[in-house]
C-alpha cells in the first residue's frame, strides 16, 4: 500500500528524532540542566511519548488504536524493549540505570497508545505538541526564561509555529474553517491563545513569574566623548541609499536595515553618516536627524518619503520660540549645503552635536547648537561641556 504524504513526513521525523534522542540520552547531563532543577523523569515522560506517537502513526497511517491488534503490541513493545536498553546502557556514559526512568518512560507510552486510541493523527499531533509544550515550559524549577534567555525563545517560537499549523490543519479537516474569512481568522488565534494563557497561568501558579522579561532586553545608555558636542564631529556621506516607503516614513519602526548598512562604511575617526534618499536629497543621519543652520532659520530635511520623526528633533521645533528663532523643512540637495551657516546632528540619546567636517570639508560651527544644548540641558538634564 502506498504512503501518504503525511505518513512520509512522519517516517522522516521519526528517523532524525530517535538517533537525536539516543544520543541525547547518552550524554553526561549538562551542568546547565542541573542548575535548572529539570525533572528527569518529566523528559523521559513527554521523549517517549513523542516517539511512541511518531512510531504509531508512522506505521499505522491514520488508524487509531485497536488493543486487539497485534500491531500496538509490536510498537509498544519495541518502544518498552528500547527503553529499557536505553537505561542498561546509562553507566557507560556516567549516568544512572534508574528503574524509576523506566516507570516514565512506559507512563509515556501507555499515555500515548492510549490517547491513540480515541484519536487520529490530527488531532493526536495538537494533544502531543500541547503537552510538549506544557511539559517544557514548567519542568523546571528554575525559571528557565532568565537561565537561558535566547533558547527559551527559540523553543517557544518554534513550538507554538508548530502548533499553529496543527491547530489551523485540524480545523480544516474537522470543523471545515477555511481562509480568509473572519470567523477562521479567529479561531486560528484562538487556539495558540488558550493554550499560551493556560501554560502562562500554571507557571505562575508553581510561583513563576509571567513577567516581560521575556521580550524586552535594556542596554546601558552609551557614553560618548563631551567633545564631540563642544568641538563637533566628522561626517561622511554614505553611499547605500535610504529605501523609500511614504507609508512608513517618519515612523520610528523596527526595521532599521538601511541604516545598519550604512553604519559600516563608518569608522573610528567618523562619528555619523550622512544619508541620503533615491533621488539624492539630504534625509538623515544613520542614528540621527540632520538640522542645518540659515541665517536666524533652523531647516530639517522632508521626512515624508522616508527617514524618521525623531523625538529629540521634534523636541526642538516644538521650542523654536524659545530659541528665538524660526524653523522650516525642505528637501535639501547636497549641492545646498553651502548656502548654510552649519550642520548638527540630534538624537534623543546623543543630543546635539555640531558637524565640524563633512566628506573632509571643514564645516563652520553655529553657535545656535550651544543654545540647543543649554535648551537640552535645562529641559533634559543632558552633560555637555559648555
Amino acid at each position: 500500500m502506498a504512503l501518504s504524504r503525511r505518513q512520509k513526513v512522519t517516517i522522516i521525523s521519526l528517523v532524525f528524532y530517535w538517533p537525536a534522542f539516543f544520543i541525547l540520552a547518552h550524554i553526561p547531563v549538562p551542568g546547565l540542566v542541573r542548575k535548572a532543577g529539570v525533572s528527569d523523569k518529566s523528559l523521559h515522560f513527554l521523549a517517549y511519548l513523542i516517539l511512541v506517537f511518531l512510531l504509531w502513526f508512522a506505521v499505522s497511517g491514520d488508524k487509531k488504536v485497536n488493543w486487539r491488534r497485534a500491531d500496538v503490541w509490536w510498537v509498544f513493545f519495541v518502544v518498552i524493549g528500547y527503553g529499557i536498553i536505553d537505561e542498561l546502557l546509562q553507566g557507560v556514559v556516567g549516568r544512572n540505570c534508574d528503574v524509576r526512568d523506566m516507570v516514565a518512560n512506559l507512563a509515556g507510552t501507555l499515555t500515548g497508545l492510549i490517547l491513540f486510541s480515541v484519536f487520529t493523527f490530527w488531532p493526536a499531533a495538537l494533544l502531543v505538541a500541547a503537552t510538549v509544550i506544557f511539559g517544557i515550559t514548567n519542568v523546571a524549577r528554575a525559571n528557565l526564561a532568565e537561565l537561558v534567555p535566547v533558547s527559551y525563545a527559540m523553543f517557544h517560537l518554534f513550538a507554538y509555529a508548530i502548533f499553529t499549523m496543527l491547530w489551523i490543519q485540524y480545523m480544516h479537516i474537522y470543523l471545515s474553517l477555511k481562509p480568509p474569512k473572519p470567523k477562521w481568522l479567529v479561531s486560528a488565534l484562538a487556539g495558540p491563545t488558550v493554550l499560551l494563557l493556560t501554560v502562562k497561568l500554571f507557571s505562575i501558579a508553581l510561583g513563576k513569574v509571567l513577567g516581560l522579561q521575556e521580550i524586552i532586553i535594556c542596554y546601558p545608555v552609551p557614553v560618548y566623548p563631551l567633545t564631540h558636542a563642544s568641538e563637533g564631529i566628522r561626517v561622511c556621506t554614505c553611499v547605500h541609499r535610504l529605501s523609500e516607503n511614504p507609508i512608513l516614513a517618519g515612523i520610528k519602526h523596527l526595521n532599521r536595515l538601511d541604516q545598519v548598512l550604512a553604519s559600516t562604511e563608518l569608522n573610528d575617526s567618523i562619528s555619523e553618516g550622512l544619508m541620503l534618499d533615491q533621488q539624492g536629497r539630504i534625509i538623515e543621519g544613520t542614528k540621527s536627524n540632520i538640522l542645518l543652520f540659515r541665517d536666524n532659520e533652523i531647516v530639517s530635511p522632508v521626512t515624508t518619503l522616508c527617514g524618521v520623526d525623531g523625538v529629540a528633533r521634534s523636541f526642538i521645533f516644538d521650542n523654536l520660540s524659545t530659541l528665538g528663532v524660526q524653523g522650516r523643512f525642505e528637501n535639501v540637495e547636497p549641492a545646498q549645503l553651502p548656502e548654510f551657516d552649519g550642520m548638527a546632528i540630534v538624537n534623543s540619546v546623543l543630543g546635539v552635536w555640531p558637524v565640524r567636517m563633512l566628506d573632509g570639508v571643514n564645516l563652520p560651527i553655529n553657535t545656535l547648537v550651544f543654545d540647543i544644548q543649554r535648551l537640552f540641558n535645562r529641559a533634559l538634564n543632558f552633560e555637555f561641556e559648555l
